[in-house]
């Protein structure tokens, strides 16, 4: 068996954002097929994640039940997201699993979703995802 882990999070508008950072959303939520957005989550791909967390209200949180990192931001017109994703230290600690496991292998969906440009900032982001796989 292979652990397939994705390099992309989710971006889920908030209806309501509880305290302790629990975000409600509308009850009719869908969440999209990889690559297409639908209904009210969007699927966004994990350079753009980056830029995002910079202009975040909170900055880099962290479920220690889900074992994710995610963040909140308000979006152009004031409406509150929350936006879960993985980054090299939640994948180390998947990386890590796979191999207590004994699993054959680690695989990812979307490795084209770095940014593989020139910017110094995202060659050291691109570069940290693929070195979370030495934990494995």
């Amino acid at each position: 068996m292979v652990l397939g882990v994705p390099w992309y999070g989710y971006d889920c508008p908030c209806v309501e954002l509880l305290p302790d950072d629990i975000c409600l959303v509308n009850r009719t939520l869908t969440f999209p097929k990889p690559g297409v957005g639908s209904g009210s989550v969007t699927q966004i791909q994990y350079k753009d994640i980056m830029k995002l967390l910079p202009k975040s209200s909170t900055g880099r949180l962290f479920s220690e039940l889900f074992q994710s990192p995610y963040f909140n931001y308000k979006d152009a017109s004031g409406q509150t997201h929350q936006l879960w994703y993985d980054d090299p230290a939640s994948l180390a600690l998947r990386y890590d699993y796979a191999r207590a496991e004994d699993l054959r292998g680690v695989g990812m969906w979307e490795a084209d979703s770095l940014d593989y440009s020139n910017d110094p900032l995202a060659m050291n982001q691109t570069k940290a995802m693929w070195d979370a796989i030495d934990k494995f």
